[in-house]
């Protein structure tokens, strides 16, 4: 039990490839099924983690890794197709980024800080993952010309964008809080 989170981040992180061919294919119902599967997987391997204290430090990078692979080429496939707004693509992917960069600073300069995820950080994924289910289910059809698929799909960029920008900013701030303490 002590390696199944380790296990499940990296079938995540295999799984991505097949989702992108999938979406790539317009095979929308699937890809929808398989994200929820893999955002699946990322609960279980946390709950698992914790539950049973095998919490590591692969553990952790190995989970970082599998949602940001699984987020910034998600969306920049949907960003592609189209089917996002480009703002929300560019601001996503440089988030990712952004984060990740810091991780590599971390690494690089041996900075202590905590690194573990806040709750508004794990509320944006959750409402990530969401938002590509969503548009993956309203693309398979006419679906998506209905108005109350829009609204609902405007509602969760919307609440996408906030809870991206706000966690961007909280992990900013404690960026640099820790640099400044250095």
């Amino acid at each position: 039990m002590i390696y199944l989170p380790n296990i499940l981040s990296i079938i995540r992180i295999i799984i991505v490839p097949l989702i992108l061919w999938l979406l790539i294919k317009d095979l929308f119902v699937i890809s929808a099924i398989a994200i929820i599967i893999v955002g699946l997987t990322d609960f279980f391997d946390g709950y698992i983690a914790r539950k049973y204290s095998s919490e590591s430090l692969l553990g952790f990078y190995l989970d970082s890794i599998a949602d940001k692979v699984l987020i910034i080429t998600i969306y920049l496939i949907l960003g592609i197709k189209s089917l996002l707004p480009l703002y929300l693509i560019i601001l996503i992917v440089s988030r990712e980024a952004l984060i990740s960069g810091a991780y590599l600073f971390k690494l690089a300069l041996d900075l202590k800080f905590n690194l573990k995820p806040i709750l508004i950080s794990k509320i944006n994924t959750f409402l990530q993952i969401i938002l590509i289910v969503f548009v993956c289910l309203i693309t398979t059809n006419q679906i998506n010309q209905m108005g109350e698929a829009m609204f609902i799909k405007n509602f969760l960029i919307a609440l996408v964008t906030i809870t991206t920008i706000v966690s961007l900013l909280i992990y900013i701030i404690m960026w640099l809080k820790v640099v400044g303490n250095e």
